[in-house]
């Protein structure tokens, strides 16, 4: 038989356990208050402070820059190293990039545009020289002159995002030897009285063969250096925002990756005087993979049908045809018969068949015919009625003056048989003139579209 306990160690064990639960109690709850805290504090540090949190391009994007403070103490040691001038103008610029970030304007490509591009091609894209700061001159879209003070010159339009790559090219066509130029991409607004790649958000290839990327201090070793003659190419993935560079037909490395949201433009720059030429995909590439593949900003020619090639416009069917038959109505004789002016097959219209240009000078031929009524008129007289009586005149006379001549005749007149032979034949040659003026009054006064094909004014002769 199992022994029993006594009340009293029975009372101190089950306070005993008491004490332990409320303990283990209370440890829990400090334990997951802990907890709480620990993740409250966690989440405020990354929140509402920069200490300790690498910021690679100062927006949390991958750049250049490690952190804060490495640039800050970088940037002090540059500043005492600048003259007056170079520190007015880089802060100029850093004041400008912080006032302009890449999101305070509107940089896609709107309608108007797509509609230009697809319209004119690849011709669509151009280079803007800044007003204020004229210190380039643009000549034929692509084609930059610098001269002797420090700028850059963007395209109107960035680097599409539908295709796989773009790509594009630089020829160095005169550069002296203390001129830095330096060719890349960067976003818009930028401050184009500095070179590309010198200022946030761009990326360049400088001709002493150092990279920028965000770096307005010093340049990191990249290639070899470019001179004159050389051709520089800049390629654009959007799908992993990567940018690299090709030197005469050969790729070098890639510059940069994950420039996925900011659209590019292309950027050119310059120190001194120099003269580059852009080929944005209207001309072949130097790089083969891009020739082959077509990494164009877009195609060479667009929907716009080309202008007429001036000086060689023989065998066009509309044009010939309109100079045979101003050739035609400028020979035509107002006294002669009413031709129609051939087609380019030659053959003779009529004026239910006439042609396209035939067409086109029907209001002058009817002007023409028109005024010939009055033209013919002058060969016989003043007008037509005038010219009637004329005709009646005479033959009264000449009647009356046979008839004196012989008294003894037959109707009152005189003269012989002969006499009024000849009178009757003079006076049916007076009426056939008067019958065919008439005639011809009555065909140039008829309406040409009420015409006969075969109609022609009778008694004039070609």
């Amino acid at each position: 038989m199992a022994p029993s306990l006594h009340p009293e160690a029975a009372i101190r064990i089950t306070d005993s356990g008491t004490r332990k639960g409320i303990l283990i109690g209370m440890l829990s709850a400090f334990g997951s208050a802990a907890v709480v805290a620990f993740i409250l504090l966690l989440i405020w540090f990354f929140q509402y402070t920069q200490r300790g949190r690498i910021l690679l391009d100062r927006l949390g994007r991958p750049g250049e820059y490690d952190d804060e403070q490495a640039f800050a103490k970088e940037e002090a040691e540059a500043l005492e190293t600048m003259d007056d001038m170079q520190r007015m103008e880089y802060m100029r610029a850093k004041a400008f990039v912080q006032a302009n970030p890449p999101e305070s304007v509107q940089t896609d490509i709107s309608l108007s545009q797509f509609l230009a591009i697809q319209e004119k091609g690849v011709s669509a894209w151009e280079f803007e020289p800044e007003l204020e700061i004229a210190n380039c001159f643009v000549e034929g879209r692509t084609e930059i002159e610098f001269f002797d003070a420090e700028c850059s010159v963007q395209s109107n339009l960035p680097v599409p995002k539908q295709n796989e790559v773009y790509y594009w090219e630089s020829k160095v066509y005169d550069k002296p030897e203390n001129t830095l130029i330096s060719i890349g991409m960067s976003t818009k607004p930028y401050p184009l009285f500095q070179l590309p790649g010198w200022h946030k958000h761009s990326v360049a290839y400088v001709s002493n063969g150092q990279r920028r990327h965000n770096q307005p201090f010093t340049g990191s070793s990249y290639g070899p250096e470019y001179v004159q003659g050389d051709v520089i190419g800049c390629g654009y993935r959007p799908r992993t925002g990567t940018i690299f560079f090709t030197r005469n037909g050969k790729k070098l490395d890639d510059v940069v990756h994950g420039l996925k949201s900011q659209n590019f433009f292309p950027t050119i720059g310059a120190n001194g005087p120099c003269q580059i030429h852009v080929n944005f995909g209207q001309l072949g590439f130097v790089f083969i993979e891009a020739n082959v593949k077509k990494w164009g900003l877009a195609p060479m020619t667009g929907s716009l049908a080309p202008p007429p090639p001036y000086g060689s416009e023989q065998g066009s069917i509309l044009l010939e045809g309109g100079r045979e038959g101003i050739r035609e109505v400028s020979k035509c004789d107002i006294r002669g018969t009413i031709r129609r002016a051939p087609d380019h097959n030659d053959r003779l219209l009529t004026f239910h068949s006439p042609s396209l240009a035939w067409l086109t000078r029907m209001r002058t031929l009817e002007r023409a015919l028109a005024a010939r009524p009055q033209r013919l008129c002058r060969r016989y007289g003043e007008t037509m009625d005038t010219q009637e009586q004329n005709l009646k005149h005479k033959k009264l006379h000449r009647t009356t003056k046979a008839r004196k001549a012989r008294p003894n005749e037959k109707g009152g007149g005189g003269g012989t048989r002969a006499t009024r032979k000849t009178t009757k034949i003079n006076g049916r040659f007076y009426s056939t003139i008067l019958r065919t003026t008439k005639l011809r009054y009555q065909v140039m006064k008829q309406p040409l579209a009420e015409r006969e094909e075969g109609d022609v004014i009778p008694g004039i002769q070609e």
